[in-house]
């Protein structure tokens, strides 16, 4: 892509902590606006191609939500200092199954794991309690589980409903002032029109939450995969991408998706043909509440072997291929086909081993591969722990 004027290859946007409320993207447009005037001063609009990678793992429904509500502000802002031509596409981070393909399919609905909750250390409900209030609850895991290798946290607060008005209760304050006096009142017909959130699974004290559903309703069935300042308004359709639960959702490869939606020799050729104009600025936004995990096309999966001629259809259903991995064999004393390119269910918490292949390095960090089976933690070196 090095004949395209790249004005900014990243703009990161990280919602973290659930802090997703009050996203000011409108001051993001500010300072982009002050990056780029030194270029508006010609009669002809300048050209920009946005391409935005949304993440759309599960833990995102907050955030899209919010990006959706917050983007028009970003535009408005963009054209009261700038004369602009905007061309603009989505992809999500899951590169293993949408692979850098533009989105134009808004989520009519958000999955059981969209549920309002916070990743938060807890061991217990007390915990979840003092952090949040009343309702919230623990989805706890033992101590020396608890934080991955890439530093998240697998434990979460999780706020338990028994019925929509509750959720309008926690979660619906800002028109009540600080004393939230009218908050009763004011919920006793939830959902409300400005404070949509539903109950799911009303008074089930493992499966009950609040979620509020994407603002998708009025949006049309088909949708072009590409906007332009003339349908720029339903970028909020194609930015709300349908969460995912799938576990490849959860490989956030921001880079690797943006690559394979704009390489004019890749898998997208044509898409990226008919996206890059040869004379505007690009710039790529990624959306997410994780780090990048994006994987080397020369990693290996230290744990699924495979032989070419039996188990070739097994690694391609998973994105890989089977081919000889110097370093496995190299730890087992014996040449040893691996899945390679391959992403597996347990990657996340070792992700950001991922990023940059260092092949041995790689699967001593990743995995002990000389040990044999274990039962307990007991059973593994110091600084280990027994996992299926």
């Amino acid at each position: 892509m090095t004949a395209y004027k790249v004005l900014a290859v990243a703009i990161i946007v990280s919602f973290l902590a659930g802090a997703c409320a009050d996203i000011p993207v409108h001051d993001v447009s500010k300072s982009f606006a002050v990056e780029v005037s030194h270029i508006s001063e010609g009669a002809e609009p300048i050209q920009l191609d946005f391409l935005w990678v949304v993440d759309n793992s599960a833990s995102m429904c907050q955030e899209q939500w919010a990006l959706s509500q917050s983007f028009i502000q970003f535009v408005d802002q963009l054209r009261s200092n700038l004369n602009i031509d905007i061309r603009l596409a989505v992809t999500t981070t899951d590169a293993t199954s949408n692979q850098g393909r533009f989105v134009n399919t808004p989520a009519q609905t958000f999955p059981p794991a969209c549920v309002e909750s916070f990743q938060e250390p807890c061991l217990g409900d007390i915990d979840c309690e003092k952090a949040y209030g009343p309702g919230w609850t623990c989805k706890d895991y033992a101590a020396d589980q608890m934080y991955n290798f890439n530093g998240s946290i697998n434990s979460s607060c999780t706020y338990r409903c028994n019925g929509d008005g509750e959720c309008c209760e926690e979660f619906c304050t800002d028109e009540c002032g600080s004393d939230q006096s009218c908050v009763k009142t004011m919920c006793e017909e939830a959902p409300l029109a400005d404070c949509t959130y539903g109950c799911r699974n009303p008074g089930d004290e493992a499966t009950s939450g609040c979620v509020r559903p994407p603002d998708t309703a009025d949006c049309p069935a088909n949708l072009p995969t590409k906007l332009t300042m003339q349908n720029i308004d339903l970028f909020k359709c194609i930015a709300t991408v349908a969460p995912e639960q799938a576990y490849s959702a959860n490989i956030e490869q921001g880079m690797a998706a943006a690559w394979l939606a704009l390489d004019p020799d890749g898998p997208n050729a044509e898409q990226a043909a008919g996206f890059l104009r040869p004379n505007a600025y690009l710039v790529i936004v990624f959306v997410s509440d994780e780090d990048d995990c994006s994987i080397d096309d020369n990693f290996c999966a230290p744990n699924a072997l495979c032989e070419d001629d039996k188990d070739i259809a097994k690694c391609a259903k998973d994105g890989g291929t089977c081919k000889l991995d110097v370093a496995y064999s190299y730890i087992r004393g014996e040449e040893t086909e691996v899945c390679c390119g391959t992403v597996k269910k347990d990657y996340f918490n070792i992700c950001s081993l991922l990023g940059e292949y260092k092949g041995y390095d790689h699967h001593v960090l990743s995995y002990d591969l000389t040990k044999s089976d274990c039962q307990s933690n007991e059973d593994c070196d110091e600084g280990w722990y027994c996992k299926e």
